[in-house]
């Protein structure tokens, strides 16, 4: 019984391996299964693509002359710092244009030019066009999108202005020390009392997004 046993233990096995033809096959099968899951990985990303594509968005868009072969970047101006978010190599027509996911309340944002910079707000606008010249770009430019903007606009050159009276104040070596310190508690206070009377507290819904543009100056955030 055993003799027997061993005999059909002794006996060659069958190959079992695929018959080169069904291998093709099975191996054909495979190779389209991988693909419809690509493709359908593909399907999805594009969907996730097309998504964020629709989301929406502002635009910045004009013209800066004489800046030909300079860098432009708009960048974020939050509570948290400045972000870069694009750039944009400038040719002889000074054209540009950025496009950024529109935020869901009122932000800051700004053109920079060297080290000269454009504030701007966005909040329902979708487009913001600003036209300046490379020379004046952070004082004598243009804007348009919305009212903010003007009034932003306005506090930069009463922002300048009173820079450049301190500093003309400050150059004076004429005008006797206690002299010069009340002329320039006198011009902080009339910005101060300007600022407040029309940009802060004036009921304007563009009231507390201004007070954020407000640099925090010590000696004149002191309101």
């Amino acid at each position: 019984m055993c003799k027997k046993v061993d005999k059909c233990f002794d006996k060659p096995r069958k190959d079992v391996s695929l018959h080169p033809k069904l291998l093709r096959e099975h191996t054909f099968i495979l190779i389209l299964a991988m693909k419809k899951n690509v493709y359908f990985l593909l399907a999805l990303l594009l969907i996730g693509l097309s998504a964020c594509d629709n989301a929406p968005k502002f635009k910045v868009q004009g013209e800066i002359n004489g800046a030909e072969d300079k860098m432009l970047y708009l960048e974020a101006s939050g509570l948290d710092g400045i972000v870069a978010l694009d750039s944009a190599k400038l040719g002889s027509s000074g054209s540009f244009s950025f496009a950024q996911k529109r935020p869901e309340s009122p932000e800051f944002y700004r053109l920079r030019l060297d080290n000269k910079v454009i504030n701007f707000a966005v909040d329902s606008t979708e487009t913001v066009s600003v036209k300046a010249e490379i020379n004046d770009f952070a004082t004598a430019y243009r804007i348009e999108g919305s009212e903010n903007n003007l009034k932003i606009k306005e506090l930069v050159l009463l922002q300048a202005d009173l820079q450049k009276n301190v500093d003309k104040l400050g150059q004076n070596r004429n005008i006797p020390a206690g002299i010069a310190q009340d002329s320039l508690l006198a011009m902080v206070n009339n910005y101060k009392n300007k600022v407040k009377r029309e940009y802060i507290f004036c009921g304007s819904k563009y009231a507390i997004c201004l007070f954020r543009f407000i640099p925090v100056v010590e000696w004149v955030y002191d309101f």
